[in-house]
């Protein structure tokens, strides 16, 4: 059998991935899960007294203090952690902690943020919509199709 041999060219690629419709958006959206994560637990001035108080107590010696203080955060953070002992203890404190704030990390609501992407068309704008269930306010940028 003999076939034909074509070549596509960069104009050509819009008839071949034509805009999809606004069912196979919003398919395309809900492939990736996203949830609302909340607003985070501890503002961050707040965040930069609580490491100064651990930074200091530790340059003085105060082990206690600085243990303590490890263990009020992560319980005010909620992050799942064993009992505190010796230096490991406050390591391992000081890297959950530092892990949950790398990533901005709140309460989360659980609210999925799809719907507040798909209530804008896909303009590829930046858009914000605040989260119905908690308020924390999303920036975004919605897909664009050319």
């Amino acid at each position: 059998m003999d076939r034909e041999h074509v070549e596509l060219t960069a104009a050509d690629v819009g008839t071949l991935h034509p805009q999809p419709t606004a069912v196979e958006h919003e398919v395309l959206v809900r492939s990736i899960k996203r949830v609302c994560r909340g607003r985070p637990l501890l503002a961050p001035d707040d965040e930069r007294n609580e490491w100064a108080l651990i930074n200091d107590a530790q340059s003085r010696g105060d082990r206690d203090f600085a243990e303590r203080r490890c263990r009020d955060l992560v319980t005010l953070l909620h992050i799942p952690m064993p009992a505190l002992s010796g230096s490991t203890g406050i390591f391992e404190a000081w890297m959950l902690l530092a892990g949950a704030h790398a990533a901005d990390q709140g309460r989360g609501c659980g609210y999925d943020v799809n719907d507040l992407l798909l209530r804008h068309p896909p303009d590829g704008k930046v858009h914000q919509e605040a989260c119905p269930k908690c308020g924390t306010v999303h920036t975004f940028r919605t897909a664009r199709y050319d």
